[in-house]
């Protein structure tokens, strides 16, 4: 198993800045097929890289521990932005995504921390109509997780986008 990664390219300079637009967002929940029933659950990197899945695939969130170490402390290390997983907590739509940015100085997408992460994702919940496994907080507990998967053991199986 292995975990593809959504990355722009270096022409666009800051993968981050994207998430700005509820258009790339779109882009990105359609590439990881997320669902009524899923987030998406995302880690922008200070470099031109992202990783992306949605938060109803255990197998997608252990991938981004692998990326991530978020207790780890490699936040502090080059390329990284941040090392906590995301979601969308809400999109304006109200208006052009360009009016929002330079007229009114607003950012049409609004990011907040992921709720789950920090503990392996063996356990999914059911909140608020959606599903929700947890980002593992280490690259160990992401490593344990993802032996688990390719044992067989518990996880879906599916790849993360």
């Amino acid at each position: 198993m292995h975990c593809k990664m959504i990355e722009v390219t270096v022409t666009d300079m800051l993968a981050s800045t994207r998430l700005l637009l509820p258009s790339f967002v779109d882009i990105l929940r359609q590439r990881v097929s997320c669902t009524a029933m899923d987030q998406l659950v995302v880690i922008p990197f200070a470099t031109n890289r992202l990783v992306a899945t949605r938060s109803s695939s255990p197998f997608g969130c252990g991938c981004l521990g692998l990326q991530a170490d978020a207790l780890g402390g490699v936040k502090d290390q080059p390329g990284y932005l941040t090392s906590v997983p995301y979601r969308v907590a809400k999109i304006d739509r109200s208006r052009p995504a360009a009016e929002l940015i330079i007229a009114m100085g607003q950012a049409p997408v609004t990011w907040e921390f992921y709720p789950f992460w920090g503990q392996k994702p063996s356990f999914g919940w059911f909140l608020d109509g959606t599903i929700q496994y947890s980002v593992p907080g280490s690259k160990k507990q992401a490593q344990d997780f993802m032996t688990d998967c390719e044992a067989g053991a518990e996880g879906d199986g599916e790849e993360a986008v």
